[in-house]
């Protein structure tokens, strides 16, 4: 794990199906997408999580956690943003919207339902979202980004802020040890 900012030490073992998205990429990226060889996907670490990192301003490198300000809550709609704190589903939306994306307000439950606003894939493409439960429900789930090969940018309460994890580290936790699936932000105005 990663922990932005400096290296945070975990040696997480590796647990039964966290080669599963690396896996994926190996086979191909997806409907109507070419295959992407193993390569390719190895290349995808230098090529994206880099720069993604790079170009995240401190405003979104150093965000705390907090449980309370998650999307539609009173309290964020009265102080927007993540300056004074948010959960994984407010964090992973405004980094997309840094990158110019544009992602609906949705709760995870929501956010796996949605086809209007992202569609699920098969396979992770630089940010896309992932949702990790302990059963592979999405009513709770917890949400990343793809930064690149085996790397998830995430907020969560464990470590407080934002932080990078291999998906080993999320199977090895009871709470995320199951990946409900990944959604692709279309790009399509988001509703307000």
């Amino acid at each position: 794990m990663v922990r932005l900012g400096g290296p945070f030490a975990a040696d997480a073992p590796d647990a039964a199906g966290a080669g599963e998205v690396r896996e994926r990429c190996e086979r191909g990226v997806g409907e109507g997408r070419e295959r992407k060889s193993a390569p390719v996907c190895a290349g995808w670490h230098d090529g994206y999580v880099e720069p993604i990192l790079s170009r995240l301003p401190a405003a979104l490198r150093d965000v705390r956690y907090d449980g309370a300000r998650f999307p539609g809550a009173a309290v964020v709609a009265g102080l927007p943003g993540v300056a004074a704190g948010a959960n994984c589903q407010l964090y992973a939306y405004e980094v997309l919207r840094h990158f110019g994306r544009r992602p609906a307000d949705l709760r995870s439950s929501e956010l796996w339902e949605d086809a209007e606003h992202s569609v699920r894939v098969p396979s992770p493409e630089p940010l896309d979202l992932l949702l990790f439960s302990a059963d592979g429900d999405a009513y709770g789930a917890h949400v990343g980004l793809w930064a690149g090969e085996d790397a998830v940018l995430h907020l969560c309460a464990e470590v407080g802020r934002p932080a990078v994890w291999g998906l080993a580290e999320f199977a090895a936790r009871r709470r995320y040890r199951v990946l409900v699936g990944i959604k692709r932000v279309t790009g399509r105005p988001a509703p307000g």
